[in-house]
């Protein structure tokens, strides 16, 4: 499951780096129309991408932990959660959402079904 973990980790990362250019473009854009397309297309995709490459991240960096699981579930839970509020106003946060809530089964998965290596007790 560490392998999973870290090639979740590792597609969250790029998810974020794609997100962070649409986010990029969809500002330039706004900026460029002026207030005919103002939305708040910039800040939710700035939202997605963090939620995408915090949630990546913890899943790299604590791979071999139980918290580690239950963190990144977490934030890919929040982003889920935000994806499908905003999948209306936004066509890709119905992509994001679902990815979303696909990493969440699997984290939430491993956090219940993974078993912490108990540390022996040194008695002196």
């Amino acid at each position: 499951m560490k392998v999973v973990k870290i090639i979740i980790g590792v597609v969250s990362v790029l998810i974020a780096a794609v997100t962070a250019l649409q986010t990029y473009a969809l500002a330039v854009i706004t900026n460029a129309a002026g207030a005919v397309l103002g939305s708040l297309g910039p800040k939710t995709g700035t939202v997605t991408m963090a939620a995408f490459l915090v949630g990546g991240l913890v899943a790299i960096i604590m791979c071999d932990s139980k918290l580690g699981s239950f963190t990144a579930g977490t934030v890919y839970l929040a982003e889920a959660v935000i994806g499908f509020y905003k999948m209306g106003e936004f066509g890709d946060m119905l992509l994001w959402a679902v990815v979303s809530a696909v990493f969440v089964i699997v984290f939430t998965l491993d956090s219940i079904f993974t078993k912490q290596p108990v540390k022996p007790v040194l008695t002196g």
